[in-house]
């Protein structure tokens, strides 16, 4: 029987090395992002979010096509700002490095 238990240390690794690449260009550009790591814990990268706190993600970031989708509306409450100030980029466990290089280079080309 095949599980994913088994596996979970490559997954998290996987998914980390993509972050990074992610992480990376969000601090070089000084986009905020939801951090998966802290000093008391470290998420699973199930989502990459980018965030913009002050206009809409689309305004700051034109290029990024690439993406997976937002995070669940019903997650936010009510607030009806949140799904456009924010954008999810691919991170999935054996994710094609071209999906993330591509998200990566529109990612660099958008900042505005």
């Amino acid at each position: 029987i095949y599980s994913v238990v088994k596996e979970y240390e490559e997954i998290i690794k996987n998914k980390f090395k993509i972050a990074k690449k992610y992480s990376e260009i969000c601090k070089s550009l000084d986009i905020k992002y939801i951090s998966q790591k802290n000093s008391l814990a470290s998420g699973n990268c199930y989502k990459f979010t980018v965030i913009s706190p002050s206009k809409s993600i689309s305004e700051l970031l034109p290029n990024v096509k690439t993406t997976t989708s937002k995070i669940y509306d019903y997650t936010l409450g009510n607030s009806k700002q949140i799904p456009s100030k924010h954008l999810c980029l691919p991170i999935w466990f054996d994710l094609e490095e071209s999906i993330s290089d591509k998200a990566a280079s529109e990612l660099k080309s958008s900042k505005i």
